[in-house]
């Protein structure tokens, strides 16, 4: 008990140091190294900091910036989340018409709050590592490092790919990488975007090899951090190991991991959504904890009705066949979204097994020698699903690309903004941001290829004395 109270008091003052967004918002204060040293030092208070990192993806009066703005933003930048109605303010502006800048608040509380994840990861892992292995009951040492190792994956990469070229493996403008509990607020200059990348899959191999098998679906596991291993491959291009890895994961027979039968089912009011074998990771909620994770409810964000338009009457045409892009799916997220059927008590999706098929799909079609028979075979195993009209075998290699591209705006909408990512990495592929289809083509008002990224806010630069430098444009 005495354990508990003292971690509680240690990490109570550390995420009220790191609240104070008026400083380095990715130099986050160290707590003071000796009561660090003292906090964990045994395996029940390992298990302590554990759950303390995972109550990080919640929302709360610590945390405001994390959850809900990693999903809500990036769907406002891209298609399917539009102006909130009850919360109306500049930033949600900013993001659905594609005009962000330094100063916005959400912008500041997301930075800021990702890092004090990212510092918490750190914390435990240090501590964590030097303790004796003895003290643990079977392998859960390695585990709970794994554990941590993804969590801090997930979060970095969450912000490569909002405050960094994510797309561009050539590119210096990754972000601040942060990797050990420093005992000194020193400024770090930012990495380069490949430099975050192998970082990122250190994390992500290790809770690969050392992660549970599966505790829950809230919990990471190694198939969690297989589905979040294909997600980063696919970012990088590399799209033979992206594939192959994404198939791994469908064709394993396991009963934890499945794509579900009913596309509704997975959307069970809480606390029943969390767990569903659909799910590589999502947030535990008991149906009673205040998350705040329904952002479509307009504090946050409504649905765009641009999206429901598309999803309503939006179609293709392939050899004389006319195929709706929806009509169905769209009905869980119109008025309002029934995705997230209670006000303020929902799960975050993190990832899901349809993306999965999705991702192998893409880098199937797209890896050199790729059976293009078995990615359509994939895309339509998630619409058939849905009870959605399937694309017929005559479809070309360019139109599956695009079909896919559609389908997880259909499948993924209002979840973590896969859409946004994906309309940059097929612009970036196809030629370049210059040059070939543009953005623009899939969202009219993101025209300032610059805008794309988002920048890093203006307290981080001012106060790290220039060391960490802004994004092109700002």
């Amino acid at each position: 008990m005495k354990i508990q109270l003292y971690i509680y008091v240690i990490l109570v003052t550390f995420l009220l140091n790191a609240c104070d967004l008026t400083r380095s918002i990715d130099e986050i204060n160290p707590l003071n190294a000796l009561e660090a040293e003292k906090a964990i030092s045994s395996a029940p208070a390992a298990e302590l900091a554990l759950t303390g990192l995972y109550s990080s993806f919640h929302f709360s009066s610590e945390l405001t910036g994390f959850q809900p703005y990693v999903g809500s933003t990036a769907s406002q930048l891209g298609l399917t989340a539009g102006l909130p109605s009850r919360n109306f303010n500049e930033n949600s502006i900013a993001f659905t018409e594609n005009t962000p800048n330094a100063s916005l608040p959400t912008l500041t509380n997301l930075y800021g709050s990702a890092y004090t994840i990212i510092y918490r990861s750190n914390w435990l892992i240090e501590k964590v590592d030097l303790l004796d292995e003895s003290i643990f009951p079977n392998n859960r040492k390695s585990e709970i490092l794994g554990e941590a190792k993804f969590l801090r994956s997930i979060v970095n990469l969450y912000l490569l790919r909002l405050f960094g070229q994510f797309y561009d493996l050539n590119s210096e403008y990754g972000i601040v990488l942060k990797t050990i509990a420093d005992r000194e607020a020193q400024g770090v200059p930012r990495s380069t975007v490949n430099e975050v990348y192998e970082q990122i899959l250190l994390d992500i191999d290790y809770a690969i090899t050392y992660a549970p098998e599966f505790k829950a679906h809230y919990y990471a596991s190694k198939t969690a951090a297989k589905g979040l291993k294909s997600r980063v491959l696919l970012y990088k291009a590399n799209f033979s190991d992206a594939a192959s890895l994404a198939k791994e994961i469908i064709d394993n027979n396991s009963d934890e991991y499945e794509l579900v039968s009913d596309f509704n089912s997975i959307f069970e009011p809480s606390p029943n959504n969390f767990n569903s074998p659909e799910c590589l990771f999502s947030i535990f909620t008991d149906g009673n904890r205040v998350n705040n994770y329904n952002i479509y409810y307009g504090w946050y964000a409504t649905i765009n009705p641009t999206y429901i338009t598309l999803a309503t009457d939006g179609y293709v045409e392939i050899e004389g066949d006319t195929i709706l892009y929806d009509g169905v799916r769209v009905n869980k997220l119109s008025p309002v979204t029934g995705k997230y059927p209670t006000d303020n008590t929902e799960t975050h999706y993190h990832q899901r097994m349809a993306e999965v098929y999705l991702i192998y799909a893409e880098a199937e079609t797209r890896r050199n020698g790729g059976d293009l028979t078995d990615a359509l075979a994939k895309l339509n195993m998630v619409r058939e699903r849905a009870g959605v009209e399937l694309y017929p075998e005559t479809i070309s290699k360019g139109e599956l690309l695009e079909a896919i591209r559609i389908e997880k705006i259909m499948e993924l909408a209002a979840e973590n903004g896969e859409e946004y990512f994906d309309m940059i990495r097929y612009a970036y592929l196809d030629g370049g941001l210059e040059s070939g289809t543009q953005v623009s083509d899939y969202k009219p008002t993101a025209t300032n290829i610059n805008y794309l990224t988002m920048p890093i806010p203006i307290s981080s630069i001012r106060l790290n004395d220039g060391i960490v430098i802004q994004n092109p444009g700002y």
